[in-house]
């Protein structure tokens, strides 16, 4: 390749044609910049106080660096097309494809980053959280109840309005900027060879560094790309794309027969059971046998266990009592045993509220589609009470379809399942989720009788988006907070949606208290179904954000909590069972008998132990307390990868 031959020659047609891929890449990369800094902006009161413009630039720059290589994935196919352009002949055809290649790569790309943005920051609104491997797991609830609740709860009309139109602006400014049809520069043609060979290496060592992020030896990643300077300001670095590609690569290894070492590397599940619970077992149903202590003269005769939808327990702190939303859990909790050091199975109602049924530990496996879950497990609660002589009853609020919860219910070994429908759900007058509470519970209470023993599950859906109960009109009347806690709350605060915890509170109570007259011996337990999304203000700390309530009430209560407990919903049944069990009696657990034996709580996402929480399972490394945040986490992932080898494998162990 000589300077003498006629511009343009093999060498300019080929640096034209990778200069118009750098130049695309360069405004792939601008728009993508104008994305991060505006997330970032809108994210700001989330961020530390100690949190300055060096620190937001240090992780911009991190963030750039994780594009690069989304970008150059993107542009591949079309640098891999430019060395068709060397030959003395180049094909025709290239340097079309190569053009479209690149402009329908910004007009996708670039057209559509202000509505994913806003999607991103949307998601990361209601959840508290980027897209992860939960994402995937929609396909199992009711996407039109989704759809409806997204429609209700946000303006689409509004977000489409704005974010399409800029889409089209930016892509159309990128297209210009960066002259996608023009792929010639024919001044390069008279350059000798030494100055091609530089130009040459240049161009080599920029695509590298696109491709890798870095020119050392560790390319850059996920895992490196945190600043550790304020983690409000880490989970923001990777963009969307980068986050919903981890979400679905980390969802196909849960789902995949491996899907054990996501928890725990080598999978190595006799270990992990012999680390939980200290001695070789047969098999995994073996290691979660139990027997009951018994002692009791007169078991409870009814049993009523009462999952309330988000209810955190960041509503009975000392700072937040005057707001007035949990006065009745924290009444009841005065005559009975209340524990907030508690952790739901999972961050959605399905995930933890599986666990409280089958006893298994959620480990992101969605059960009502599992095959081996068409028969009890061992641990199931409702099928160990059938064994006790119990009657199982299930309310639900909400629809049967839901999940496929009516079958799924069933199955696990519930006599009766009553969903929404024969309550007097109607899909023209309630939401797309069901019930309120002021009518639920009160339907469910004139269906309880002392007829035979019985053990009642009750799932409420109150607390939901898109909070349209009419709280007014049931006596809530505060719209601004009360001076005692304003100076602790901010924009965050939503009064409107605070009146439907404080409904939910309400009625509870009172369903209790009808229900103590209506049921002798009764026995009643209560958490969340899952920890909350809404707070007072935007920075809740890592205990108020992720722990609920778990409180047993009643004159079939026997005995307090040990001093320094902490628990989680898989030690509901165990706790349960060995208040109506005789001595002797056989049953399964994952967890333990919490009014028994003091430890540690696992959910999901968070470990808590009395003066400790840890964020686990891949879920962060925030911790709040001077507990051993490794150890936590060492349980936690053992525990949680038993719950996916039971709930994917079945009982045995795997072969040496």
């Amino acid at each position: 390749m000589s300077a003498e031959q006629s511009p343009p020659d093999r060498w300019s047609r080929w640096m034209g044609a990778v200069a118009a891929d750098l130049r695309t890449v360069t405004a792939m990369l601008v728009v993508m910049l104008l994305a991060k800094g505006f997330t970032l902006w809108w994210e700001r009161a989330s961020f530390a106080a100690t949190t300055g413009l060096g620190i937001l630039a240090e992780a911009t720059l991190s963030g750039l660096r994780l594009d690069m290589r989304v970008c150059a994935g993107l542009i591949a196919a079309s640098l891999c097309l430019s060395a068709l352009r060397l030959p003395d002949r180049e094909p025709a055809w290239v340097m079309g494809v190569r053009r479209w290649l690149r402009a329908g790569i910004l007009v996708a790309l670039i057209g559509l980053i202000p509505l994913v943005t806003a999607i991103d920051l949307a998601y990361l609104a209601e959840y508290g959280h980027r897209f992860d491997a939960s994402l995937f797991a929609a396909k199992a609830d009711d996407p039109l109840a989704i759809a409806a609740t997204i429609w209700q709860e946000w303006p689409i009309v509004r977000i489409m309005l704005l974010t399409v139109p800029l889409g089209g602006v930016l892509a159309w400014l990128a297209c210009l900027a960066s002259r996608p049809l023009r792929e010639r520069i024919w001044w390069l043609a008279d350059l000798r060879w030494p100055s091609r060979v530089v130009i040459t290496l240049a161009i080599a060592l920029i695509v590298i560094f696109l491709a890798r992020g870095s020119l050392a030896r560790q390319d850059w990643n996920m895992l490196i790309a945190a600043t550790g300077r304020d983690l409000a300001v880490d989970r923001l670095i990777p963009s969307p794309w980068k986050t919903f590609h981890r979400a679905w690569i980390d969802h196909r290894r849960i789902e995949r027969q491996n899907g054990v070492d996501w928890f725990l590397p080598g999978g190595d599940v006799r270990a992990a059971a012999r680390r939980a619970w200290g001695a070789e077992a047969a098999d995994l149903d073996a290691a979660t046998a139990r027997t009951a202590r018994g002692g009791r003269a007169t078991p409870p005769r009814h049993v009523v266990l009462v999952a309330l939808e988000s209810y955190g327990a960041w509503a009975l702190e000392p700072e937040w009592r005057d707001l007035g939303l949990a006065d009745g859990m924290a009444r009841l909790g005065t005559e009975g045993q209340l524990l907030t050091r508690c952790i739901s199975g999972g961050d959605f109602t399905m995930k933890s509220f599986g666990a409280i049924i089958t006893g298994l530990p959620y480990a992101m496996v969605e059960l009502p589609e599992l095959a081996t879950a068409h028969t009890p497990f061992p641990s199931s609660l409702p099928a160990t009470f059938k064994r006790l002589g119990y009657r199982t009853r299930l309310f639900y609020a909400g629809y049967a379809s839901w999940q496929r919860i009516g079958e799924f219910m069933h199955e696990q070994g519930f006599d009766e399942v009553v969903c929404g429908g024969a309550l007097g759900l109607d899909s023209n007058q309630h939401n797309a989720w069901g019930l309120p509470d002021a009518e639920f519970l009160p339907a469910v209470a004139k269906r309880l009788d002392d007829t035979a023993p019985s053990l009642t599950v009750i799932l409420t859906v109150g607390n939901h988006s898109p909070y349209d109960a009419d709280v007014a009109a049931a006596g809530w009347t505060m719209t601004t907070p009360p001076p005692t806690v304003a100076a602790r709350c901010d924009a965050a605060f939503d009064a409107k949606v605070f009146g439907h915890f404080w409904l939910m509170d309400r009625t509870f109570e009172r369903f209790a208290r009808d229900t103590a007259a209506r049921l002798p011996g009764l026995l009643l337990a209560a958490t969340g179904d899952h920890y909350g999304r809404r707070f007072p203000n935007a920075r809740p700390p890592l205990a108020s954000r992720t722990l609920v309530p778990l409180l047993l009430w009643g004159s079939g209560l026997d005995r307090s909590f040990p001093d320094g407990q902490a628990g989680g919903h898989i030690d509901l049944a165990p706790t349960l069972i060995e208040r109506c069990a005789p001595e002797g009696f056989a049953y399964h657990a994952f967890g333990r008998d919490l009014l028994h034996q003091p430890g540690v709580g696992i959910g999901l996402t968070v470990a808590v132990t009395a003066d400790t929480v840890a964020a686990v399972n891949g879920h962060g490394k925030e911790v709040e307390g001077p507990g051993d945040a490794a150890a936590l986490r060492r349980q936690a992932a053992d525990l949680t990868a038993l719950g996916w080898w039971r709930a994917k494998r079945g009982a045995a162990w795997p072969a040496r």
